[in-house]
């Protein structure tokens, strides 16, 4: 309650907000969000999340959806994405009217995530809320670090792609 309370109290408003459809109240949230014209970013954790997303009807108010697994197994992590794209219905392409979809792991699936998510035609990130490391492993500074490695990634992801062609 208070959550809703502080932000109904917003003098500034946000440009969007993320909303985990995972956490309890989050249809309400995202509601209150859109009805203060701050764009809602649909987080899904998980299947359960997606389906929650789908009865709300809100899939077309939202600026963008994010496939966010939590597993650190790869392999843990890519069988919940699969779960969460056959909940909303995506197989070789995205449904009409469906948001952008924008995919990434956090810690030891950071960098394969953004594989996947470039492979499969999503939107990606990195920050430093993600990982505190390169794809090597060494440590960075800071999150322009990080974004630095994510734009080689995404261009040697892309050359091997094209290669392979």
């Amino acid at each position: 309650m208070a959550r809703f309370e502080a932000i109904s109290a917003w003098n500034v408003l946000p440009d969007f907000a993320s909303v985990n459809f995972g956490e309890r109240g989050a249809v309400k949230l995202a509601r209150l969000l859109l009805s203060r014209g701050v764009d809602v970013e649909a987080g899904l954790c998980d299947a359960k999340a997606a389906d929650v997303f789908l009865e709300s009807g809100l899939g077309q108010s939202c600026l963008r959806i994010l496939i966010e697994p939590q597993e650190q197994e790869l392999a843990d992590a890519l069988a919940t994405v699969s779960a969460i794209e056959k909940s909303l219905g995506i197989g070789l392409r995205q449904p009409l009217g469906m948001p952008p979809i924008l995919l990434h792991g956090t810690e030891a699936t950071v960098w394969p995530m953004m594989d996947e998510a470039i492979t499969r035609g999503y939107d990606v990130r990195v920050g430093l809320e993600d990982t505190l490391c390169r794809p090597d492993g060494t440590t960075v500074r800071d999150n322009a670090e990080l974004v630095a490695a994510a734009i080689l990634r995404v261009n040697q992801v892309k050359r091997r792609a094209e290669d392979e062609r």
